[in-house]
């Protein structure tokens, strides 16, 4: 319970929409053995209350919030809804890249993106989306998709951090060539400053300690070497998936 009281009062975006439902309450009665509570939000739904105040309610339950707490929590989920639908869905989307999970961030940054025009809908917020979600599929790996959303963002914003990024990933993937138009823009502070932070941080790669546990796999001998591999390249494999 107060674990799962942690989750909505620290990330409400993630709880606004679609949380309140039967499985939570299946959750409650089956899982935390509180019939009672379960069918009383159930009574409180069936009654009209909304998700705010069923949140506030599970809040309230849990004795670890006092009464002004739960009242800030009320105000920040009226602010929230009262937020234009794009600036609501870009702090969603926000709170689970910084929660790492690009995966899911992706999607919302993409219905963002493919809203109507509107004052809200300007270049520089088109921008920081597209920035955003380009961190987003940089940290998947997906770097083709990474450079044409940075490409994109760059176009917006003219940001030289942006280019920085361009650049960065072009020498990663050396296929992702700069395009001409940043060659002028890029050539003179990349050359000799983003090449020494580009050298930087490759050398702090190589001293990381992940590194040199996957280096030790290889000095067993093949049968172990062949067990740890497998090991480790599922345990990349489900960290991948959770992200």
């Amino acid at each position: 319970m107060e674990e799962l009281c942690y989750v909505i009062y620290e990330y409400p975006l993630l709880v606004m929409n679609d949380f309140v439902s039967v499985p939570l309450f299946d959750f409650f009665r089956k899982e935390l053995g509180e019939e009672r509570f379960a069918d009383e939000l159930e009574h409180l739904r069936s009654k009209g209350f909304t998700d705010d105040d069923i949140l506030c309610n599970i809040l309230r339950n849990c004795d670890s919030y006092r009464n002004q707490e739960i009242n800030r929590y009320r105000t920040k989920l009226s602010a929230l809804r009262n937020l234009h639908p794009a600036e609501y869905l870009k702090q969603k989307a926000d709170s689970l890249f910084d929660l790492k999970h690009y995966g899911k961030a992706i999607p919302i940054y993409e219905r963002v993106l493919k809203m109507p025009d509107d004052p809200v809908l300007n270049p520089a917020f088109r921008g920081k989306i597209l920035n955003n979600e380009g961190s987003a599929y940089a940290n998947l790996f997906l770097l083709d998709q990474a450079y044409r959303a940075y490409d994109q963002a760059y176009g917006f914003l003219k940001d030289r951090d942006i280019l920085k990024r361009i650049y960065f990933l072009s020498l990663l993937e050396p296929v992702l060539k700069l395009k001409e138009r940043y060659q002028s823009s890029a050539e003179g502070e990349a050359n000799i400053e983003w090449d020494k932070e580009y050298e930087a941080i490759c050398m702090k790669v190589k001293e990381c300690t992940q590194l040199a546990e996957i280096e030790s796999v290889f000095e067993h001998d093949p049968v172990i070497r062949g067990r740890l591999i497998s090991e480790k390249v599922e345990k990349w494999k489900q960290d991948y998936r959770n992200m």
